[in-house]
């Protein structure tokens, strides 16, 4: 089930579809970002985060994903317009996230 989870939220993550990707998401989903003010309580922070981002010109490529159980480990090439993204962002690796499934969708975000 993982897997199938996995490769859908790659598939919408990577065609930009915002929508897909909320479908994939639970409601009581939450975001643990390294940057405090990019944490997320629910499933609307975290899609009003994610369009804030791509209306800023943030683009992010999956370039590496890893099941382990429940879990996904996501290694993202992140672009954005210069001064957009805070430092703690690598530029020049992947961004690596720890998604959590269950139920069939995300319900937790760790940076």
């Amino acid at each position: 089930m993982t897997e199938h989870v996995t490769q859908q939220v790659i598939d919408a993550f990577t065609a930009n579809d915002l929508d897909a990707l909320a479908a994939l998401m639970d409601p009581g989903l939450s975001w643990h970002a390294v940057d405090a003010r990019a944490a997320c309580h629910d499933r609307g922070e975290v899609l009003d985060l994610m369009r804030r981002q791509v209306a800023a010109g943030v683009r992010a490529e999956v370039v590496e994903s890893r099941v382990a159980g429940s879990c996904v480990l996501v290694g993202l090439a992140v672009s954005a317009p210069e001064g957009v993204l805070t430092d703690d962002v690598p530029r020049d690796q992947p961004a690596y996230k720890v998604i959590t499934t269950g139920d069939g969708r995300v319900s937790h975000i760790q940076d």
